[in-house]
């Protein structure tokens, strides 16, 4: 039988970089659930700001950012990540489901998410890079 199930380790170190993902005030409105071999974002409705985001469209924004963390930390381990976004209409905080299979070709670059990243400008030596 061909080794097509992705270690736990794998996933759970990819979820932790996914989870370094820019969000509306680094709020993290995100919940992953692993089940059946696969992942499932959701909306943590808990996390969402209601007075910057009344709609909830930066949490979706958010969770985005989070699902291409993952989807690189992924690539990036040799996975190939085929998601299906909303896949349930009856629940709107389902955001996303993700499966995974094994890359034929890796590219062995380190996801540049490994360290977090912040813009500043305190001053002139600053000018904008990352810190």
């Amino acid at each position: 039988m061909p080794d097509t199930t992705v270690n736990t380790q794998v996933i759970q170190d990819a979820v932790r970089l996914a989870c370094r993902a820019p969000s509306l005030h680094n709020s993290q409105p995100w919940q992953w659930v692993a089940a059946d071999g696969s992942l499932q974002l959701f909306i943590d409705r808990s996390r969402v700001m209601n007075r910057p985001d009344r709609w909830g469209r930066e949490a979706i924004v958010s969770c985005g950012a989070v699902l291409d963390h993952l989807r690189v930390a992924m690539a990036a381990a040799g996975w190939k990540s085929n998601v299906d976004r909303f896949p349930d209409p009856n629940h709107r905080d389902h955001v996303a489901s993700v499966d995974f299979i094994p890359m034929d070709f890796v590219h062995r670059r380190v996801p540049s998410s490994r360290r977090r990243h912040s813009l500043t400008t305190d001053g002139p030596a600053s000018h904008g890079r990352a810190t």
